[in-house]
């Protein structure tokens, strides 16, 4: 609990309600999160995970009118399509029973907005029928030419994996039957879903905030346990991710590193994420042996100058970014991440692959070099050159940033969630009048 008188009998000064539910809170919500807490005519009230309860952003949790967190059963690890299923319907009744208990309390909202992938929202619609409610739709799920079976090294190879994947769709129809309005943050996200459901799916993507993530010449990133500290004169090759695992493309990248290592001995690599385990895909082990300890045998590297610096703090993280003189995003056709976009912020020289949804955001030689995501020799080739003459290059950043500055920057997508907000507050309010004529 946010506070410990009843919030839904206390004064309200405010005239509306929202309810945001998501598992990881604040997740893709935060800046929708903004806007409703600066309009001021809403109380907003928020519904999550129990493994988040530390996790949230403290200006938000000040701000919030009441934070339940509810028992998830599952950890989305990838399983079977039956397990994620049963998960995903666990989820949906332990969220349900929040909501009852809210709406005993006599809360009535008149906005809700839930993520569509882990069942939250399938069951919103039989607790607040009267509520307006927004689905975070980020990915519809494809047995072919999607993720699955792009890299045909890894990934599921049984005769039923094409079943899972059809199967997983379940839980994001059931949900789109709940929602009133849809929200993608990508083109390409957005026509995954079937033809049917994409005119009530809005494109807004939840930006970057451009003050914070912007280039900084006099950076300073500190190796963790080394006390050696790298700057914008080094030579730094970069790649920053969630999970270290082939859906993003970390063999493809180790496989790269002999090549460019040799070519610049001067310069060091930082890879940022945690190999612990797969976030997306389902291989961890190359021959019975850990995914990044098979790689780095596969590889002979001097390990002193690769350096595994796990998840980072903001600060630490956006420093890394502004010290990179060349940074990788290599992903099969997947969820475009916040590390491409803010990579792009800070207006560092990026080397991508060409692939969906990042064709959404790059294009070659204008705002980074593309390359094929399969082909270690082709990143190796572009950040090597990109390592020749760090200044000779310094463009792509430039353009790069521009790019999110005119169409990502979180302002930009502030405005858009206000100007969506009113829209389903009118139509409620239309609708409300009508049901009394």
């Amino acid at each position: 609990m946010i506070t410990e008188s009843n919030p839904l009998t206390s004064s309200r000064p405010a005239s509306r309600d929202a309810i945001l539910i998501h598992r990881r809170l604040p997740g893709q919500f935060s800046p929708l999160a903004e806007v409703l807490f600066e309009r001021g005519d809403f109380r907003v009230f928020a519904l999550g995970s129990d493994e988040v309860s530390a996790t949230i952003e403290p200006l938000m949790s000040s701000r919030l009118q009441e934070l339940k967190l509810y028992p998830s059963s599952s950890t989305f690890s990838p399983v079977s399509s039956h397990q994620r299923i049963l998960d995903a319907l666990n989820n949906s009744r332990a969220v349900a029973r929040e909501l009852i208990g809210w709406r005993t309390q006599g809360l009535q909202p008149d906005l809700i907005v839930s993520h569509l992938g882990w069942g939250e929202s399938i069951h919103v619609r039989s607790i607040f029928p009267e509520a307006t409610h927004i689905g975070y739709c980020e990915f519809f799920h494809h047995p072919k030419g999607v993720d699955v079976g792009f890299d045909p090294e890894f990934g599921a190879k049984d005769l039923e994996a094409e079943w899972n994947v059809r199967e997983l769709n379940a839980v994001e129809l059931m949900g789109i039957e709940s929602m009133d309005i849809g929200l993608s943050p990508t083109r390409w996200q957005r026509d995954l879903f079937p033809a049917a459901y994409r005119p009530r799916i809005r494109l807004i993507h939840e930006g970057v905030d451009c003050e914070a993530f912007a280039p900084f010449e006099n950076a300073v990133f500190e190796l963790p346990g080394t006390g050696r500290r790298l700057t914008k004169a080094d030579k730094v090759v970069t790649l920053a991710t969630s999970s270290l695992e082939p859906y993003r493309g970390i063999h493809t990248f180790i496989r790269a590193l002999p090549s460019i290592l040799s070519s610049h001995p001067d310069c060091q690599v930082v890879i940022a994420g945690s190999g612990d385990a797969p976030r997306y895909g389902h291989s961890t082990t190359i021959d019975g042996l850990h995914l990044i300890d098979a790689l780095l045998a596969e590889n002979p590297l001097p390990l002193e100058r690769i350096h595994f610096v796990g998840f980072l703090e903001t600060e630490a993280y956006r420093s890394l970014l502004q010290v990179s003189s060349a940074h990788v995003y290599l992903t099969v056709p997947f969820v475009l991440s916040w590390s491409l976009m803010e990579a792009m912020a800070v207006g560092c020289s990026i080397v991508a692959s060409a692939t969906a949804p990042v064709l959404e955001v790059l294009r070659n030689e204008d705002n980074a070099f593309l390359v094929d995501f399969l082909s270690p020799e082709d990143v190796a080739k572009r950040v090597s050159m990109v390592l020749s003459s760090p200044s000779d290059f310094q463009h792509l950043g430039l353009r790069a940033r521009q790019t999110i500055q005119s169409r990502y920057d979180r302002r930009l997508s502030k405005k858009a969630y206000g100007f969506l907000i009113e829209e389903m507050m009118a139509i409620r309010l239309a609708s409300t009048r009508r049901q009394f004529t």
